[in-house]
């Protein structure tokens, strides 16, 4: 399930993952994230429930993080599951582990 919720004040919104986030969801998550963007500022994505995850969601989350800093529009990813910081590192997106130049998969996101 991906659901997109606006915050009350009209000032930013989340995006909320529950279960698998592999390639059958991508579209679909894709699209709520450019919703999201559409919507407000700032945008949190909370992973945290995240069952199962592929390489599909890492190019997704990527390119939004991409489209923040260039809008210099905030995103933060809350909660990540023991699966997506497994799937994370299993790919090799945790650059620079001793510096504090992280990936934004470490660092949370993009916060202007």
């Amino acid at each position: 399930m991906i659901k997109l919720e606006t915050d009350g004040d009209n000032k930013g919104c989340r995006v909320q993952v529950e279960g698998e986030l592999t390639i059958e969801q991508a579209a679909e998550f894709k699209a709520v994230l450019c919703r999201a963007f559409e919507r407000g500022y700032p945008i949190t994505v909370e992973l945290g429930k995240v069952s199962r995850v592929d390489l599909t969601c890492f190019q997704i989350m990527c390119s939004a993080f991409i489209t923040s800093y260039i809008r210099k529009a905030p995103i933060t990813i809350n909660g990540l599951s023991g699966e997506v910081i497994r799937a994370v590192e299993g790919v090799g997106l945790t650059r620079f582990p001793d510096t504090e130049d992280k990936c934004c998969w470490l660092s949370g996101g993009y916060h202007g």
